[in-house]
């Protein structure tokens, strides 16, 4: 089950990070540039941790709730692609 959750969370987590070279564009504010780089923290982290199923369905959860805000701010934007579940 390990592995499962270490899948399901590094996805999410490429999934946001995928969106940094579109929203640098938009010309971040320090705050979220910062984001972005605590989450590629994260994400080498991650391959050590043990995870539960709780928190890797909050990060999907939060991963998605943050998907629909960016489609809310920027209107249609076909590289948002399929949410993270």
């Amino acid at each position: 089950m390990r592995k499962i959750y270490q899948a399901r969370l590094q996805f999410c987590l490429q999934t946001i990070l995928e969106l940094e070279p579109q929203l640098a564009e938009l010309e971040l504010d320090e705050e979220l540039q910062a984001d972005f780089r605590e989450l590629k923290e994260l994400m080498h982290r991650v391959r050590r941790r043990e995870l539960n199923e709780d928190e890797v369905v909050r990060v999907e959860e939060a991963t998605t709730v943050f998907l629909e805000e960016l489609q809310d701010i920027l209107g249609s934007w076909p590289s948002l692609g399929p949410h993270c579940h």
